[in-house]
């Protein structure tokens, strides 16, 4: 009766170590995955914007509504791994116009210069305006011509 007792007894045993094995696979596995991952790891994408302007012009800048505007930044990627940046004209905090959102890529150690002409007077009309990327803004005025 007690050999019968300590079978069932090593089963339970057995079965509470088998089920720490498993865990403890698991969170080993969990933990490489963490540590392979390069946005866990700092490797990823650093994109700085610099010399973002509206015509030439880094600080607020009023137009009309009639006005061509030439948007030009410099983005660089100082990260490890590729990744991408938004160029973009808000209003209100919300996007302007779907012609006037672009997104760029850049390549670890990639420097991009762009530039956006936005030549299409008829979507231009007199209000306050946010051109952005990254942490850079520039506001703009439009007013009728």
């Amino acid at each position: 009766m007690e050999i019968l007792k300590l079978k069932k007894m090593n089963k339970k045993v057995f079965a509470v170590i088998v089920i720490i094995i498993i865990a403890a696979v698991i969170f080993v596995i969990g933990f490489q995955e963490e540590a392979i991952d390069p946005e866990l790891n700092g490797e990823e994408a650093d994109i700085i914007v610099e010399n973002l302007r509206v015509n030439g012009q880094e600080g607020p800048i009023e137009l009309t509504t009639e006005e061509e505007s030439i948007i030009t930044a410099t983005f660089r990627n100082d990260g490890e791994e590729a990744g991408e940046i938004e160029l973009s004209v808000r209003m209100d905090g919300e996007l302007f116009d779907h012609r006037h959102d672009w997104i760029y890529e850049l390549e670890a150690g990639e420097t991009k210069e762009v530039e956006e002409v936005r030549e299409d007077h008829a979507t231009w009309y007199p209000g306050e305006f946010t051109v952005e990327a990254g942490d850079q803004t520039i506001e703009v005025t439009v007013i009728e011509e």
